[in-house]
């Protein structure tokens, strides 16, 4: 594996060992696995969607790549879904790399277990890695690995939902609160043409309950653009589509939430006004 440029554009170019009787260990797209299998063999490269999105690489296109500080011209056979390097990557047989790039030492070493071996190679590959300052990795590893990234950034992800829906609360609580005490003297007024201390703080809770519904339906529907808008535009960015899942659980959740915040918010202080004297009230401003 090495660095190289390709249109302009930083790459990795990846070469590797593809038995005949082995799985490929790429997806194409657009193209069958035979095909690319055998592409691959007659010295082409496959290139991964994200630098084809970046650089306008299409399948049959030959390019000038610089590795080591040599260009070589290379046909692109087919895009491949690859996440090496972010997908900015060209993938080779090892024999056409050492021959286009001069990529002849291998960098990584993936050794595949008998089903039930794999406790008994690591003691063995420990003793290979130690000799030859190497370092060794389980699948497992890996794997644990890049749960712990992912479940750190969701964990941020929930953090940055909570701490938007306190702020969005503290500014609804503050809006419906200053609605409420800016309405003293129309509070004040209806207590006076009889209407009960009760009945102003139920009409105030409905009416902020009515505004907050409809604050929130309309937060929904632009928070749903939003994430379509976001999702169409990381294709480009990512070189495939990603996949957009939608959470009734959390949506209701948040609604519900923002509702309830809402009426607290509308209660305490409506709860006040009308237990304000009727002459203060009507001499407020």
């Amino acid at each position: 594996m090495a660095t190289g440029r390709v249109l302009g554009s930083a790459c990795v170019v990846v070469a590797r060992d593809i038995a005949d009787d082995k799985p490929l260990p790429l997806e194409p797209v657009g193209a069958t696995e035979a095909d690319l299998r055998a592409a691959l063999a007659r010295g082409e490269a496959a290139a991964g969607t994200v630098l084809a999105r970046r650089t306008g690489i299409k399948p049959g296109d030959e390019v000038a790549v610089e590795v080591f500080g040599r260009t070589t011209k290379v046909k692109i056979a087919a895009l491949v879904v690859d996440y090496t390097s972010g997908g900015s990557s060209i993938h080779v047989r090892r024999d056409a790399a050492s021959r286009l790039f001069g990529l002849s030492a291998a960098d990584i070493l993936l050794v595949t277990a008998n089903s039930g071996g794999a406790a008994g190679l690591r003691e063995p590959l420990a003793e290979i890695a130690d000799q030859h300052k190497m370092l060794l990795r389980s699948f497992s590893d890996v794997q644990s690995f890049i749960d712990a990234i992912v479940s750190g950034v969701v964990g941020s992800l929930w953090a940055i939902l909570g701490l938007g829906f306190v702020v969005g609360s503290l500014g609804v609580a503050n809006t419906v609160t200053m609605n409420v005490l800016e309405k003293r003297r129309t509070l004040g007024l209806l207590r006076t043409v009889g209407m009960t201390g009760r009945q102003v703080t139920r009409m105030v809770v409905l009416e902020s309950l009515l505004l907050g519904v409809s604050g929130a339906l309309i937060g929904l529907l632009g928070g749903l653009v939003t994430a379509v808008f976001i999702q169409l535009a990381s294709q480009p960015l990512l070189g495939h589509p990603i996949r957009a899942s939608f959470r009734p659980g959390v949506v209701a959740a948040n609604l519900v939430a923002a509702i309830a915040v809402t009426a607290i918010a509308a209660w305490i202080p409506a709860r006040r006004s009308a237990r304000l004297d009727l002459l203060e009230a009507m001499a407020s401003d």
